[in-house]
């Protein structure tokens, strides 16, 4: 459970690094772009594997085969649900600037973060 909650903390540090990028000196923005890449590539590979073992979890007396293929549904349809709601929500917010809009960012990222931490202490596995 703890490296789903590393995978989602790493994905929050390459995010804000490559947001962070566009305000840097231009020789820094390379550099930040990169970084958060790598980071992103991190959560990438890190809830990768654990992803087997949750589902797993989720298989019992069930078809492993049955709970990957709901599982890719289900990311399907919610990252397609999630990239609707980023557009309005950035539409919403495109008259934010400044200070405003970081505190924002980092609420929704630090609730990001307590969500899924209280999602990891409901799993149980044996």
């Amino acid at each position: 459970k703890r490296w789903r909650l590393f995978a989602d903390i790493m994905v929050d540090i390459g995010i804000t690094l490559e947001v962070c990028a566009t305000i840097v000196p231009q020789s820094l923005f390379l550099p930040m772009i990169s970084v958060g890449s790598m980071c992103k590539a991190i959560c990438g590979v890190a809830a990768g594997a654990v992803g087997g073992v949750f589902n797993l979890h989720w298989a019992k007396g069930s078809d492993i085969a049955d709970i990957q293929a709901k599982f890719g549904a289900q990311h399907t349809v919610t990252g397609s649900v999630g990239l609707i709601f980023a557009g309005l929500f950035a539409k919403s917010v495109s008259e934010f600037h400044g200070p405003r809009l970081w505190s924002l960012y980092f609420f929704l990222t630090a609730l990001h973060v307590y969500a899924n931490r209280q999602c990891m202490k409901l799993i149980v596995f044996d």
